[in-house]
């Protein structure tokens, strides 16, 4: 498990996390690290980066070349998508409550 940590640039909580809980379970046993659970972590910390969650990354894995590269695909673009409708949702909300206190200063 350090191994992958090392490797991917995760913390030992990280890879144990998505071991357990993550997209895919990303096997990590043993002190020989299997390329497959590099390029898994490598993949999963591309897109909770780009703002999707572990759950979302899930059905994703698949959208990335074998260099780790992203490759456009419908249900990519689709993820990215509602990620950046959902970032709108939330800097308009946020913008509102900003002007709120300022209307107590006239």
């Amino acid at each position: 498990m350090n191994e992958l940590a090392r490797r991917t640039g995760c913390t030992p909580r990280m890879i144990r996390y998505l071991r357990d809980q993550g997209p895919g379970r990303v096997r990590a046993a043993g002190q020989r690290v299997a390329e497959s659970a590099v390029d898994q972590v490598i993949r999963i910390r591309t897109l909770l980066g780009a703002g999707l969650t572990v759950e979302d990354s899930r059905p994703l894995l698949h959208c990335f070349s074998e260099s780790n590269r992203p490759v456009a695909r419908p249900a990519l673009a689709a993820q990215v998508h509602r990620v950046v409708e959902d970032l709108d949702r939330q800097e308009a909300r946020l913008s509102r409550a900003r002007a709120s206190p300022m209307v107590l200063l006239g």
